[in-house]
């Protein structure tokens, strides 16, 4: 699964990502004390500042880096309800005021029909005008990877990661093979296939209409600037009608 083994050396390799950057603009789209829902919370690195602010659940698909992401809140004595679940197929047991999906949760969602699905799912768990914030990696930026070899030699993890789009159904694999150091002389070796798909702008907003969303800002990477044909990450806030 993606994110299976990933699990155990993800944050030493997303040291670079502005979780604090997206935090400020949600805290000032979202009042204090909101009940939030959280998709794709990983190790729970944005999750530790929502969890300052908002009442949150945080949902993730692999329970591996739930186990991360539980022991990493809990050691900062922020209590956050952790769910094993699907963003395309879930249900809460009360109405949340706003839901946030960060980094790429929804390029992960490989056809429109599983965004619509993930869609649905979130309007269902949200009360009449709370907020969806979530963001994409553009079609740009995917396009541009393709055929990009990156590699990376950290402390204690080294990786090759491979990429290729695919015009026909947008999507870009990415083959990523991690050497972890056990000690100053050996390492073990695993390979994660992870796949996401580049939504258009005009698809995500009428999925979000089609799902009884009214959309609010369409926003360059967690800013208010306005996006270009070549910004590489795109923000939305949508309003449940």
């Amino acid at each position: 699964m993606q994110y299976g083994s990933l699990s155990r050396v993800y944050d030493e390799l997303i040291y670079d990502m502005p979780y604090e950057k997206w935090a400020e603009f949600i805290f000032n789209k979202i009042p204090l004390g909101a009940k939030a829902l959280e998709l794709g919370c990983g190790t729970g690195n944005l999750t530790k500042f929502l969890a300052k602010r908002f009442d949150i659940t945080a949902i993730d698909i692999s329970e591996q880096m739930l186990i991360v992401a539980q022991e990493k809140l809990r050691k900062a004595g922020l209590p956050v309800n952790f769910v094993a679940g699907d963003m395309t197929d879930f249900s809460l047991h009360k109405p949340v005021d706003c839901a946030i999906c960060a980094c790429d949760g929804i390029n992960y969602l490989l056809t429109p029909e599983k965004v619509a699905k993930a869609f649905s799912s979130v309007r269902k768990s949200l009360k009449t005008g709370g907020l969806f914030i979530f963001d994409i990696s553009s079609e740009y930026k995917l396009k541009q990877m393709d055929n990009q070899l990156y590699s990376e030699d950290a402390q204690n993890v080294t990786y090759v990661w491979r990429n290729s789009f695919d015009k026909a159904t947008k999507c870009i694999n990415m083959d990523i093979t991690f050497f972890v150091a056990n000690n100053e002389n050996t390492y073990t070796r695993f390979d994660e296939v992870h796949v996401q798909r580049a939504h258009s702008v005009s698809e995500i907003q009428q999925l979000l209409k089609d799902n009884g969303f009214e959309t609010v800002s369409v926003t360059e990477d967690y800013s208010l600037s306005e996006i270009t044909d070549e910004s590489l990450r795109i923000t939305f806030c949508a309003k449940a009608i």
